[in-house]
């Protein structure tokens, strides 16, 4: 059994498999790797990678990696230990195209001190994908809004922007401002 488990909405749980003799290594590891394939990866919006049983000591932890073909190359995703054995990833692929037009993507599951994780942790976090999804449809809105504009265009989405940061000073700072009842920032 494996010590670990990757669910796909909508796909059946996947196990990956550990590394042994000369399949290709997550970056410099050389043991204590686990790979499987998932098929059509702009389609997974989602995806969970969970313990199936603790790890052999609180020292250490998962680092969770993909890599596209020719699967030399890994980029790190996040990471599980003892005291969060799953975590929810949203990898964005659909919004890369150099894995979203890919057939397989590789994930993989490296064992690795905490103190290494935990650096990687800070200095490259996982994306924010919602907030760059949100991004892009917010510019298709303006793009669209625009092409009705003729050539002199107004600058829809910064006015909207000044105003709701005029009638509540933490919207650009915190999240209660999409909690707030101002209808001209209202998040809903």
């Amino acid at each position: 059994m494996s010590l670990f488990g990757v669910v796909v909405p909508g796909r059946p749980c996947l196990a990956p498999t550990q590394v042994t003799g000369q399949a290709p290594a997550l970056g410099t590891f050389q043991s204590g790797q686990w790979v499987c394939d998932l098929v059509n990866p702009g389609e997974i919006s989602d995806l969970v990678c969970f313990l199936t049983s603790p790890l052999p000591s609180n020292n250490e932890g998962a680092g969770i990696y993909y890599s596209v073909a020719p699967f030399t190359d890994w980029e790190f995703m996040g990471v599980i230990t003892n005291n969060r054995p799953s975590v929810l990833l949203s990898p964005g692929w659909s919004l890369l195209p150099q894995v979203n037009q890919q057939p397989i993507v590789k994930l993989g599951v490296s064992l690795e001190s905490a103190e290494v994780l935990q650096e990687k942790l800070l200095t490259k976090p996982p994306p924010d994908v919602k907030k760059e999804y949100a991004r892009r449809v917010a510019l298709n809105l303006y793009r669209y809004i625009e092409s009705f504009q003729g050539g002199a265009a107004m600058p829809l989405l910064d006015q909207w922007f000044q105003r709701c940061a005029s009638h509540n000073p933490a919207f650009k700072h915190s999240r209660s401002a999409r909690r707030s009842t101002d209808t001209a920032c209202t998040w809903r």
